[in-house]
This record gives C-alpha cells, sequence and structure tokens, in this order.
C-alpha cells in the first residue's frame, strides 16, 4: 500500500506589541513569503501590510563620511561605536572591509576608513556600505545587568530579535535618531 505524502514548512510568526515588529521565520523565498506575511496580518492583527518592496529598509551610506558621529541621546546613557563597516566598490565590484581595534576604546571606524583608504577618501564615494556593525554597551538597570550586543545591519536587514524588548527600543531610537532606519514612526494600524 503506498501512502502519498505532502511536504511541509515550518513557518513561524512574531508579534511584538511593544515595539510594533513583525517577523516571519521561513525556509520559503520571496513572493511566497510576502504573501503568508500579507495574510497573517491582515487575519491576527488587522493591518494591511501591503505590497512587498524590494528597496532598502536602511539608509547605510552616511555612516562612511569622516563627519558622521554616533551621538546618543543622554538620557539612555549608552555608548555605541562601528565596530565594522563594509562596501563594494562601484566601479571595480570588489568588496572591502574596515574594523576598529577592539581592544582600543579611542579607535573610530572613520580612523580606521581612513588607514585602510590610505590618505586620499576622496574615494569614499565611489564606495557603497554593504553592511555595518554596531556596538551598543548599556548600563546596568533595575531590570538588567550592564551588558553589551553588538547588532549587524544591511540595506535590507538588522538583527534585533534576540534582544530584550525594552532594548530593542533604546536601539531603534537610536537607528531612527543616526537617520539609518528611515521607516515612519506611525504604527497605529498595529492591533
Amino acid at each position: 500500500m503506498t501512502i502519498p505524502l505532502r511536504p511541509t514548512t515550518q513557518v513561524i510568526f512574531k508579534y511584538d506589541s511593544e515595539v510594533g515588529q513583525f517577523q516571519t521565520s521561513t525556509k520559503i523565498k520571496q513572493p511566497r513569503k510576502s504573501q503568508l506575511e500579507q495574510i497573517f496580518s491582515k487575519i491576527a492583527l488587522g493591518w494591511d501590510l501591503g505590497p512587498y518592496s524590494d528597496e532598502p529598509a536602511f539608509d547605510l551610506d552616511h555612516l562612511k563620511q569622516p563627519s558622521f558621529i554616533l551621538e546618543t541621546d543622554p538620557s539612555d546613557n549608552i555608548h555605541a561605536r562601528i565596530e565594522s563597516i563594509g562596501f563594494v566598490n562601484t566601479i571595480t565590484n570588489r568588496k572591502l572591509t574596515a574594523g576598529v581595534r577592539r581592544s582600543d576604546p579611542e579607535d573610530s571606524i572613520h580612523r580606521a576608513i581612513e588607514e585602510e583608504l590610505g590618505r586620499h577618501p576622496s574615494s569614499l564615494h565611489q564606495l557603497q556600505v554593504t553592511f555595518a556593525e554596531i556596538k551598543f554597551q548599556f548600563p546596568a538597570s533595575r531590570y538588567h545587568r550592564a551588558g553589551r550586543t553588538t547588532i549587524r545591519i544591511t540595506p535590507r536587514s538588522c538583527n534585533l530579535n534576540r534582544l530584550t524588548s525594552d532594548r530593542v527600543e533604546v536601539i531603534q531610537k537610536h537607528l531612527k535618531l543616526w537617520e539609518i532606519d528611515g521607516a515612519t514612526a506611525d504604527q497605529s494600524g498595529l492591533g
């Protein structure tokens, strides 16, 4: 006797109402993944996601400019530093990476970029940022010990899912402050 099997795949939906974050984890690729997200969001949250957009969610190119500084809100009492940054040369299509000396708290990503590119950073205009790793140092609080975490941001993703919601909120606030995350703050449609 033959029994037909229909293969299945796991789909995990996660929604954090405190920060307005909706995530889907599955091996299903676009555009099917987007269709699943839209259906789930409409039925479970009562919110219309709209069509899938392949546009970058994060703007990273201004991080390479020597004048850019990661200023933090003093009320959050955190420290942030770009630990590494990746580029692609738009003319040669070569990939480059620059990183700080992690043991040197005075080192900066802009010094590393200058050292890697030589004394002529005029070539920065032909480099497009492909990723940035930003290290956040958090003070001790009523609910947490002091700690640090490094997030990796690409034009289309940011790994915040392993952090507690209060720390995610502080990081998202700063990503908007630094004009990395250009998403609107209006999430009134989220349930």
